[in-house]
């Protein structure tokens, strides 16, 4: 199971002057955002993985579906405490700006990161919920919409605090409720909550986002509510988190709203581009975009027509229903709805091990890597001291590694190789009164490799190491002055061992890998034997389908 991390989420503090109806951030009203993320934790907090990237993705829909200009979008990265609340005191000038031309206004605040009982935990520094909440309700703001996603401690299993005491989401409720306050919480007082490596995401926040794309639109008014994203966002994430070791959360809300209306949070059906879900389509969907593989949306599609409003752009959007899937390859062009047709798409392999540490099910198995390098140190041996005893001399060799290979991804751990490699290299010279003698080789390796992988905290990054054997081949030439040259193949064991970093994207990886190989097979008359030559260090691509 991929570790879960501790996410305890408040939406909160919505204040609406007067009137009924909808309360939203258009029809006049000038919107500002202020959009937190911060994946370094304090003290006995590990790093989170998808802070900064879910921040990064509110940001994202506020400016486009949610009428908050883009200049209004303020986005911090691994802040100070005094970096957040001055940007709060950038935004209240501009608040009291537009409340003295009588004008009504709008605040989201996001924030997503480490916290801990009654505070947000921003590194090593902490910003108490007491003193964010002052300065946010001293805003004179017609609406407050205030969103924070926080971890709050580390233990076994990567979950964040196994007995959660003073828990955050009990804490931040009772010190942000007020009147005319709405609140949001990712989990009840008594639950943990996670993030998914699979979803690149926490599991409240994709699914909240998802909701606000349009999955959420229950009344089909091109409109989502924040009783619909609530809503949707519960059902979500319920579903998603009853299959984790974790267990399952339960998305909170309390509101006191008195008589203010629906408060609506996006309009998806002003959006760039949409993916249309017909009517008649049952199944589950994940959405992803085509050239990275990040996931935009996972979908569990029911009656209904449903609108998600996407950037334009190419996706894959893999259909599952039931044991049977399928892979959609959709281009969204801007200003354009388009129907999803699962109808001739082609069928793909599911793996259903996901949630006991296969890849996901619908990973690629099959790849084909290529690697290029260079050998750090052409080490010395009884061979090529050989070669001094009659007067060899080293000639100019390039030192260079490549490899090209296949290989199958069995489980999410363990991928099986199979590679030719460039392992050596030589050249020698021995010049004499009237002639040069020239004596050079290469040697290959064909090796069968098992290599672990170990994904590290930082999105799509990847750990791994590979011991392989095999058979080596090396190809002698010895050319004495003018004479024909003399060629000798001699064959021997290979044995390898590796270790690197690969960045993966949805069909692409990028690789740096260091290793040494073993490969005696090059021997001369006496009996001395080249073993290979020194350590390696390769960059190279993965291609996977």
């Amino acid at each position: 199971m991929r570790p879960p991390i501790a996410i305890v989420t408040a939406l909160a503090a919505l204040i609406a002057a007067g009137g009924t109806g909808h309360a939203q951030p258009g029809g006049g009203a000038d919107a500002y955002a202020i959009v937190i993320g911060s994946n370094p934790g304090g003290a006995g907090q590990g790093t989170l993985r998808f802070a900064e990237h879910d921040a990064g993705s509110v940001a994202d829909v506020l400016r486009h579906l949610g009428d908050y200009p883009a200049g209004n979008v303020t986005l911090l990265e691994h802040p100070t405490p005094e970096a957040i609340l001055a940007a709060i005191d950038r935004v209240g000038d501009r608040l009291r700006a537009d409340a003295s031309a009588g004008r009504q206004s709008v605040l989201f605040f996001y924030y997503s990161g480490h916290a801990r009982a009654a505070a947000l935990t921003l590194g090593g520094d902490e910003l108490p919920l007491a003193t964010l909440r002052e300065r946010i309700m001293a805003l004179p703001s017609t609406l407050k919409i205030v969103v924070l996603d926080a971890c709050q401690s580390g233990a076994f299993s990567g979950v964040k605090g196994a007995a959660p005491a003073a828990d955050f989401s009990y804490n931040s409720v009772s010190r942000l409720r007020a009147a005319g306050v709405a609140v949001m919480a990712s989990s009840s007082g008594s639950e943990l909550s996670q993030e998914s490596d699979r979803l690149g995401a926490s599991y409240f926040t994709h699914y909240l986002l998802v909701a606000l794309r349009g999955a959420g639109d229950i009344d089909g008014d091109g409109e989502v509510s924040l009783d619909e994203a609530y809503r949707y966002a519960y059902d979500r994430t319920l579903a998603a988190t009853a299959r984790t070791a974790v267990g399952r959360q339960h998305v909170t809300l309390e509101t006191d709203l008195k008589g203010k209306g629906d408060v609506v949070l996006t309009k998806p059906a002003r959006a760039d581009a949409k993916l249309v879900l017909a009517d008649g389509l049952r199944a589950e969907l994940l959405v992803q975009v085509a050239r990275t593989g990040a996931v935009v949306a996972e979908v569990h599609k029911a009656a209904g027509v449903m609108h998600l409003a996407l950037p334009s752009g190419s996706y894959q959007v893999l259909v599952r229903r039931g044991a049977h899937a399928v892979q959609c390859k959709v281009s969204l062009p801007r200003g354009r709805a388009v129907t999803l047709d699962p109808g001739p798409c082609p069928t793909v392999h599911i793996d259903d091990t996901a949630g006991k540490g296969g890849p996901r099910w619908d990973a690629p198995r099959w790849s084909v890597e290529v690697s290029l390098g260079s050998r750090w140190a052409d080490r010395g041996d009884a061979y090529t001291g050989r070669l001094g005893d009659f007067g060899y001399d080293k000639d100019f060799n390039l030192p260079a590694y490549y490899s090209i290979g296949a290989s199958y991804r069995s489980s999410r751990w363990l991928t099986l190789v199979v590679a030719l490699s460039r392992v050596d290299s030589g050249a020698y010279l021995r010049d004499g009164d009237t002639e040069t003698d020239h004596f050079d080789w290469g040697t290959h390796a064909l090796t069968f490799s098992y290599r672990l992988e170990q994904p590290l905290i930082v999105p799509r990054l990847v750990a791994f190491g590979a011991i392989g054997a095999g058979v080596a081949m090396a190809h002698s030439t010895l050319q004495i002055g003018e004479r024909p040259a003399t060629n000798e193949v001699q064959w021997g064991l290979a044995a390898s061992l590796a270790a690197g970093l690969r960045f993966e994207m949805r069909h692409v990886a990028y690789t740096l890998t260091t290793g040494i190989d073993y490969a005696p097979a090059l021997e001369n008359l006496l009996g001395d034997t080249r073993t290979g030559s020194g350590p390696h260090l390769a960059f190279g691509m993965t291609f996977s389908f």
